[in-house]
Parts: structure tokens; sequence; C-alpha cells
């Protein structure tokens, strides 16, 4: 649940891990995680506009040909990043929701959806 004032400054949400990335001696670091955005505008006194943006980075051990995680075209024993990153605006009335999208990791499999649900709290 993400709370959002209708007609004000966007709502953000950070929530991630810096991995450190390894060559040799040398390290660097990279954020993973997920990032989002959400504002709202009243178009009457029942509908709302809300404005989201979803940005999702994760980091996948691969384990190389001959293992379950081996399908992938990657190189063994080097970390993949994945990421989702989706903007849209919905329509929405107080107690409706609806699915915006779905999207499958072409190298997992692994199921990505997002759900937008709206409860008016006055």
């Amino acid at each position: 649940m993400l709370g959002v004032v209708s007609n004000s400054m966007k709502t953000n949400v950070r929530m991630g891990v810096e991995v450190p990335i390894g060559f040799g001696a040398s390290y660097s670091y990279r954020s993973v995680g997920t990032n989002i955005d959400c504002g709202a505008e009243t178009l009457s006194d029942a509908l709302y506009r809300l404005i989201i943006t979803v940005d999702d980075s994760s980091i996948q051990l691969n384990a190389g040909p001959g293992s379950s995680a081996g399908q992938s075209p990657v190189t063994k024993d080097v970390p993949s990043f994945r990421s989702f990153k989706a903007s849209f605006a919905v329509l929405l009335r107080d107690g409706q929701s609806t699915q915006y999208t779905s999207a499958t990791d072409p190298v997992s499999g692994e199921v990505m959806k997002i759900d937008v649900g709206l409860n008016v709290m006055k």
C-alpha cells in the first residue's frame, strides 16, 4: 500500500541494496531494487487519475551450462542484471483495481505483474 495525496506532490518509495561487483582486487557497486513514483489527480468527485512509474532491477547469478539456471546465454559465474521499467496513467474510482501489465523475463521466466487499486480516505 502506498499513500498518495491527490493534487499534491508525487509519493516515492525507494527500496534496494548496493551490490558489490568485483573484478580481481577491484570492486564497484551497483544499485538493485525497486523504485516507485506515484501521483494522483482528482478529475471529478468520483474519478481519479493515477500516474505511476515503476523501476525494478535485480541480480541473477549464473550457474552456467548444465544447471537449471544455465539456459541463458550468459557467462558462467558472472552476474546478470535484470530490469523492468513501466510508466503509465490509469483512471480509477474509489474501490476499483486493475492489472496494468504483466511481463515475463526472457531469461528466468519470472512473471512481473503490476496491480493498481484505489481506496479514497476522507
